[in-house]
């Protein structure tokens, strides 16, 4: 099965992937599990797994053909994804939620 992409498409994919690693490497260097971002200005709802430095990362912009001024997203480092109750949820293109689950049966939800 293959798969065709536009020039705009990947280019964005390659930004993407190169964006990942400088940032994965400072969260890495830093010792940081779980890192808020915004203004990713990436396009649609999507993952990537930056396997060289263990992080996923999620996030949330505005449509491919729309001018792309926002985005949220969160960075988790790749091992912690299965103590996730469920992958980080988007609300909009400002806004995206993560649950963590804690001790006693409660939950931290970050916005």
């Amino acid at each position: 099965m293959s798969a065709s992409y536009s020039t705009e498409t990947q280019t964005d994919l390659h930004v993407a992937l190169h964006l990942s690693e400088v940032v994965a490497a400072e969260l890495n260097r830093y010792r940081v599990d779980i890192a808020a971002l915004c203004e990713t200005r990436l396009a649609d709802e999507g993952s990537l797994t930056e396997v060289g430095e263990g992080y996923t990362f999620f996030w949330k912009g505005l449509p491919a053909d729309s001018q792309r001024i926002h985005g949220v997203g969160f960075a988790i480092r790749t091992s912690l994804l299965s103590l996730l109750p469920k992958t980080p949820v988007a609300i909009s293109e400002r806004l995206k939620t993560l649950r963590i689950s804690l001790a006693k049966g409660r939950f931290m939800t970050i916005l």
